[in-house]
């Protein structure tokens, strides 16, 4: 089972503009449901929307930090249990282009998103 079986992740048009504002959200990430690894259908799209993304951070600057939003479906121990490790793949290909991305919250919300947000 995956979190959004057929989708593929979705940025803005112009992510750089986004993230100059101060985040930039990634949507429709198919994770797998009760893990930190995407589906192997879309994982080829999560990549290249993680190298978008990173483009995109490495045209605004800055230091940025990872947050992520959870469908409310998972409850706080699953949020906790799974989170963390979302987070970290995120973290670790956006971390591949150079970057120090700071991991940052997890919640649950009806929008499950990932947001990367600009520090400053």
């Amino acid at each position: 089972m995956t979190e959004a079986p057929g989708q593929f992740p979705a940025l803005a048009d112009d992510p750089a503009a986004e993230l100059a504002k101060g985040k930039a959200a990634l949507r429709q990430v198919d994770w797998i449901a009760g893990g930190a690894a995407v589906s192997e259908a879309a994982r080829p799209s999560f990549q290249a929307a993680l190298e978008n993304l990173g483009k995109a951070m490495r045209q605004t600057g800055g230091r940025y930090r990872i947050d992520l939003y959870m469908l409310q479906r998972y409850d706080e121990t699953a949020a906790r249990m799974y989170g963390p490790g979302r987070l970290a793949t995120i973290q670790q290909l956006l971390g591949s282009d150079g970057f120090a991305v700071e991991p940052g919250k997890v919640k649950r919300d009806k929008d499950a998103r990932t947001e990367v947000v600009r520090l400053k």
